[in-house]
C-alpha cells in the first residue's frame, strides 16, 4: 500500500490560511512567525500528515553550513565578567569556534547602555547571528540590552536572570553532591558549603540541596550551608560567627583563593590547619583538591548549540528553553 504523499507547504498554507512564507518559518522552528501562529500551522500540519524529510534535513543542514563558513558569519561573546573562571570557559569556546570555521568577537556592552537599538545595529554590522552569554559578576537582567529577536543565543549561566535562553551549564547537583561524599568517604561527618548567595545563585540553588540529600542518603542531619549576602559577589563576610554555632569539619568553597582572601581573616590559620577543605572551581595553582568542571567542554558544548541553532535559521528567544548541563570529576590536589 503506498503512503500518503507528504503535503506541499502551499497545501498547509492554504489549509492554515497564512502565507507559504510562514509555513516554512514555523516548520523549520524559526521565530519570526508568533508563538500563536506556530503552534496553529503546526496543528494544521500534522492533521495533514506532514512529516519532515530527514534526508533532505540532513542536506539543507549541509548546506547552510557551508554558507555561513563561506561568508564568515560571526560569533560574540558578551563580556560580562572578567574573572578567572570566565577566561578559563572563553579558551573552550575560541577552540570550538576556530574549529568549526567561525570569527569570534569579544564585546563589551557597557558603551551601549540605554541604547538597544544602537548595541543592535552594531551586531549586526559586524556580521554577528550567534552570541554567547558567560557569567555575569552579578545576577542580573539583560532583557533591555539589545533586540534578541535578531540572533541565536546561548547562555553559559544561570546569572543572567532575564530573558530565558539555552543555557550550558555545570552540573551543579552533581559536582556539590560528589564533593559531599568524597570527604564523607574519607572520614568527615560535619562538611558543608561556605559561599555567597551569588554563587548560590549561578549554581540555581543547588549547592544547598545537595546538602540536604546527601544528608539524608548518609543518614546524618544536614549541616546548613553558610550563605552570605555580602555585597562582593564571592565575599564570605560573617563566615566566623556561623562556624563558630556550627562547628563544621570540613569546608566546601568556590575557589582556593577565598581561603586566603576570606577564611584566613575570620577563623584563623590554626582552625584552618584542622578543616578538610575541598572547592566547587579546583585551580591546580592552589594545593586543594575539588571540583574540574570542565570548563573547556563547557565552551565546546556551548558554542556547538548555538551553531546548531544558526544552521536551523533559530532566532529570537525559544518557546520552550533548553538546559544542558556538563558532570564534572573530582581532581585531587597537585603536592
Amino acid at each position: 500500500m503506498r503512503s500518503k504523499p507528504r503535503p506541499s507547504v502551499t497545501e498547509i498554507a492554504a489549509a492554515a490560511g497564512v502565507s507559504a512564507m510562514s509555513v516554512s518559518n514555523a516548520l523549520r522552528g524559526n521565530n519570526h512567525v508568533s508563538a500563536a501562529t506556530r503552534a496553529k500551522i503546526l496543528r494544521v500540519a500534522k492533521r495533514l500528515g506532514y512529516q519532515p524529510d530527514p534526508l533532505l534535513t540532513h542536506l539543507m543542514h549541509h548546506v547552510r553550513s557551508r554558507r555561513i563558513r563561506h561568508t564568515q558569519a560571526n560569533l560574540g561573546v558578551l563580556l560580562l565578567n572578567d574573572d578567572a573562571y570566565s577566561k578559563r570557559l572563553m579558551a573552550g569556546v575560541e577552540e570550538r569556534a576556530g574549529h568549526l570555521g567561525y570569527a569570534m568577537d569579544k564585546i563589551a556592552p557597557e558603551p551601549f547602555d540605554g541604547n538597544p537599538a544602537g548595541f543592535t545595529r552594531m551586531l549586526q554590522a559586524r556580521g554577528i547571528e550567534g552570541l554567547l552569554l558567560p557569567t555575569a559578576r552579578t545576577p542580573r537582567s539583560l532583557a533591555a540590552m539589545l533586540d534578541w529577536s535578531q540572533f541565536s543565543t546561548v547562555a553559559m549561566t544561570y546569572s543572567v536572570t532575564e530573558p530565558r535562553f539555552h543555557r550550558v551549564v555545570p552540573h551543579g547537583f552533581h559536582n556539590a553532591f560528589l564533593v559531599l561524599q568524597t570527604l564523607r568517604a574519607r572520614g568527615y561527618r560535619r562538611p558543608t558549603f561556605a559561599i555567597n548567595r551569588g554563587v548560590e545563585l549561578r549554581a540555581n540553588y543547588a549547592y544547598a540541596g545537595a546538602v540536604a540529600a546527601e544528608a539524608q542518603l548518609a543518614g546524618q542531619p544536614a549541616l546548613p550551608p553558610f550563605v552570605s549576602d555580602a555585597a562582593s559577589p564571592h565575599g564570605l563576610a560573617g563566615v566566623g560567627a556561623w562556624f563558630r554555632k556550627h562547628q563544621p569539619d570540613a569546608l566546601i568553597l568556590t575557589g582556593a583563593r577565598h581561603v586566603k582572601n576570606e577564611l584566613l581573616p575570620e577563623l584563623g590559620a590554626a582552625t584552618i590547619a584542622r578543616l578538610g577543605l575541598a572547592v566547587l572551581d579546583y585551580d591546580p595553582a592552589y594545593p586543594i583538591a575539588g571540583i574540574d568542571q570542565k570548563t573547556d567542554l563547557l565552551g565546546a558544548t556551548a558554542v556547538d548549540l548555538l551553531v546548531a541553532q544558526l544552521h536551523r535559521q533559530e532566532r529570537g528567544l525559544p518557546i520552550d528553553p533548553v538546559v544542558s548541563m556538563v558532570e564534572g570529576r573530582w581532581v585531587e590536589a597537585e603536592k
